[in-house]
């Protein structure tokens, strides 16, 4: 199939996957204030203000959020399949399609529509689809289950392409991320963004017991991810080993959600004033009325000049 598979997939999932994580990211920053510092010219701004501005950035980006979602979370789904050479098989005339690249260019897929003999039709969002292939042709499509990736197997008649036997380069760089995602985001959250952060606002970092918690359920829901891809790589894949699947992935998502809004708080000390930005709320007094500063081993990180 000569890489066409795994490229189109990448080149789908990658931005659609990183997407979604950076919305969900910036808009906690944006409407709560849970990712970043609170920045001077922050302080003394109208609340009311910043809250409109934040609210209908929320809203404008939903629509961005759904798309991601739609399209993500079926590539998503059909790792497994793809991992273990796994995809079915339909025959009918094309109705609809966007070309991809022609032989001997870079690996670009396209988009093909399917109508069988029962008139249902079939999409697939990345397959590669020749420049001499027309409406009304005749073809064999094979697609993975969740079509998000196919090849078509013949056009009226005339073998074209099938699917390869297993895509390493895939496997290597799904698995790779899986494995070292989040210990290098534990690494720059709790060792090496506050040393950055405290030369520009003087902040204390604030690592809540959840938060930490939080880093090692989503990396072991990665762990178990890595485990299921081995799995269907060797051939053990089905039903049950699906919705396992499908669980580790809405596990993943829901603890994006939950590190956005538990990553570290901001204690900013400025002249006579503190200022203090969690989830719910946004405070502001003066440092004499700081009672207390407990540090403990998971919870408070005491990182300031």
């Amino acid at each position: 199939m000569k890489g066409y598979e795994s490229f189109g997939l990448l080149r789908m999932l990658v931005p659609i996957y990183f997407g979604c994580i950076g919305f969900v990211f910036a808009i906690s920053e944006d409407l709560w204030g849970t990712v970043g510092t609170i920045s001077q010219s922050e302080i003394g701004n109208s609340k009311r203000r910043r809250r409109i501005i934040r609210w209908v950035a929320f809203i404008l980006g939903l629509p961005i959020l759904f798309i991601c979602l739609r399209l993500g979370v079926p590539m998503m789904m059909d790792l497994p399949g793809i991992m273990a050479g796994e995809y079915r098989s339909v025959e009918g005339r094309v109705t609809d399609y966007i070309y991809g690249m022609e032989e001997g260019g870079r690996a670009i897929t396209g988009q093909l529509t399917v109508e069988d003999s029962s008139g249902k039709l079939y999409t697939v969002l990345s397959i590669h689809v020749p420049g001499f292939i027309e409406k009304g042709d005749r073809v064999k499509m094979d697609y993975r289950k969740y079509r998000t990736t196919g090849v078509i197997r013949e056009i009226n008649g005339t073998a074209f392409e099938e699917f390869g036997k297993r895509h390493w380069g895939l496997f290597r760089i799904i698995t790779r991320y899986l494995l070292f995602s989040m210990p290098v985001y534990s690494f720059y959250m709790l060792k090496w963004r506050y040393k950055r952060d405290r030369k520009n606002n003087y902040s204390i970092c604030i690592y809540h017991d959840s938060f930490v918690r939080s880093i090692w359920a989503v990396g072991i829901l990665r762990l178990q991810s890595v485990v299921v891809m081995v799995m269907a790589v060797i051939g053990i894949y089905g039903i049950i080993l699906e919705v396992y699947w499908g669980l580790l992935v809405s596990g993943n998502y829901l603890g994006i959600v939950c590190l956005s809004t538990l990553r570290n708080k901001k204690l900013i000390l400025k002249e006579d004033k503190f200022y203090y930005r969690n989830f719910k709320q946004e405070v502001e007094g003066k440092i004499e009325e700081i009672e207390f500063v407990e540090r403990r081993k998971a919870s408070v990180g005491d990182y300031s000049e």
